[in-house]
């Protein structure tokens, strides 16, 4: 039986078209929904009174790394909530300075987020709004699993190839990460 890797190992890249979600999700490590911080929970899950816009249960969160091509450090974890929070409809404008704000000074030490992290949220936030993508956080991805990531990224209107570009700006905000060094910046066409 196989190992899976730590959530500090894990990641994926937008070459992988072909796999389906299922198979991605079949190599996620992860923790039970109440393991997550109850600030956490207060202000990123749906159910919370106090929910920001794009908040997401956590199975539809973990899809939406994989869709973005992204792993679960705390750098990957910005992005996504950037653009999760960007491609929601209705986000108002006060939204990501309270994201902001919360996870720099109040979430748990191994959830915070760096001024560094920060400046990738709002890029995430910023490739959203540019994109044709809306409500990803809504997205019935348990529904369409099998399908391949190649699929639901069309089916969402994420196009790989502007993300590879919005990883380039990242690297350069970012240029010596673990993750900035992982991330899939290479050409369409050609393998991760």
């Amino acid at each position: 039986m196989e190992l899976k890797p730590t959530w500090r190992e894990w990641h994926c890249d937008l070459h992988n078209e072909q796999k389906t979600m299922a198979e991605i999700l079949a190599t996620l490590p992860g923790n039970p929904p109440e393991d997550i911080h109850w600030l956490i929970r207060l202000l990123e899950r749906p159910t919370s009174p106090l929910a920001l816009s794009g908040a997401a249960h956590l199975d539809t969160h973990d899809c939406i790394h994989i869709v973005l091509g992204r792993g679960l450090l705390p750098q990957d974890e910005a992005f996504v909530l950037g653009f999760t929070m960007g491609a929601a409809s209705g986000v108002r404008f006060w939204e990501p300075a309270v994201l902001r704000l919360a996870a720099r000074y109040f979430y748990p030490s191994i959830y915070k987020f760096t001024n560094k992290q920060i400046a990738i949220f709002n890029l995430g936030f910023e490739a959203a709004k540019q994109s044709a993508c809306r409500d990803i956080h809504k997205f019935d991805f348990k529904k369409y699993e099998n399908l391949p990531l190649g699929k639901i990224r069309a089916m969402l209107k994420i196009d790989p190839r502007k993300l590879i570009g919005v990883y380039k700006r990242e690297r350069q905000i970012i240029p010596d990460s673990t993750v900035s060094r992982r991330l899939d910046i290479q050409p369409w066409g050609q393998s991760a």
